[in-house]
């Protein structure tokens, strides 16, 4: 394989998470007002998050998500910079958590 395509997918594993993230976020705060929107919103973060963990878009691309994922929820614990509200939900909830675990044993199991 490419260095490039390493590149690629440290740089595909980053965005992927923040944007899954944040579309997760957008959805929950929207499944009280318009149920639909937040239900597509959840669907298209799942289906992000479905290609990062697959390894499909670069095998580094779990990897990355995985330690974004990770040092997001310590720097959300420590309160180290403040959050989007959109995002305080996502993080409170300790799920960013169990996802970053899983996706840096899932790029473990890889190697």
């Amino acid at each position: 394989m490419s260095p490039w395509w390493h590149v690629a997918g440290f740089v595909l594993g980053a965005l992927g998470a923040v944007n899954a993230a944040v579309i997760w976020g957008y959805a929950l705060d929207q499944l009280d007002e318009r149920r639909i929107y937040g239900l597509v919103a959840l669907g298209l973060a799942g289906l992000l998050m479905g290609l990062l963990s697959l390894g499909k878009l670069s095998p580094a691309a779990p990897l990355t998500a995985g330690v974004a994922a990770l040092a997001a929820s310590v720097l959300f614990e420590r309160g180290t910079f403040q959050f989007l509200p959109v995002l305080r939900p996502v993080f409170e909830s300790g799920a960013p958590v169990l996802v970053g675990v899983l996706l840096l044993l899932l790029a473990w199991r890889r190697r």
